[in-house]
């Protein structure tokens, strides 16, 4: 073999190795399939517990059924048919009204909500349908505080009067919407819950379900 031959022999065993690595090299996965969402939720809290007066005096005149919810989400993406999401919200249950002597008692209640969930995507990463639904189940913390009690409406009297904690568990299934690229709509339903070893403003269980409307930012991994 000449040695010309020889430098072509050697060039083209290169070449057949710089091929094989350029093929070998995956591209990155692109889509919502392989992205974290971050955003905002706003829905109502609708409660589906028991409406019993506990450890109280007095009587309430008026408890509201749903009130407005709102939540920040974090989901991470950790494969295309898993990922895991950080929730924090808060509703109040403000303007709880009782009778006593004839005279009216105004007393507000803030529940939040802490949970940590994994969500279960079923369809493909490659779908072209619009909507990704997924299923949810996680669990965390619900935090209840009677922030306020008033006297006929006047603010006399404002003080933090309790508190409660309580680890639960959620349960939930949704649609999220990539609109564009960066920017995607949501859909959310779950049940929460969120019973107390203590009455706050003289109920125990706030339990409920929750529906909200959520826009984020959509972003990959770098």
């Amino acid at each position: 073999m000449s040695r010309q031959s020889s430098y072509i022999a050697v060039m083209f065993i290169f070449i057949l190795i710089g091929v094989s690595s350029v093929s070998a090299i995956e591209p990155t996965p692109r889509g919502f399939a392989y992205s974290h969402f971050i955003g905002i939720r706003f829905g109502a809290w609708t409660l589906t517990g028991d409406k019993t007066v506990t450890g109280e005096d007095f009587s309430p005149v008026e408890l509201s059924n749903a009130t407005l919810y709102t939540e920040f989400f974090y989901a991470h993406r950790i494969k295309p048919p898993v990922s895991a999401e950080i929730t924090l919200g808060v509703f109040s249950q403000g303007d709880i009204e009782y009778l006593v002597d004839l005279q009216s008692y105004i007393t507000a209640v803030k529940i939040y909500s802490m949970m940590i969930s994994a969500k279960l995507h079923p369809l493909p990463a490659g779908s072209n349908f619009p909507f990704k639904p997924y299923l949810r189940l996680g669990g965390g913390l619900v935090y209840g505080s009677r922030e306020a009690i008033d006297n006929n409406y006047s603010y006399n009297d404002y003080f933090i009067e309790d508190n409660e904690a309580k680890l639960t568990y959620v349960v939930g299934a949704g649609l999220d919407w990539p609109v564009a690229d960066q920017v995607g709509l949501n859909l959310d339903f779950k049940i929460t819950p969120a019973k107390f070893g203590k009455p706050l403003a003289g109920f125990k269980d706030y339990s409920g379900w929750q529906l909200a409307l959520g826009i984020g930012y959509i972003f990959q991994p770098k």
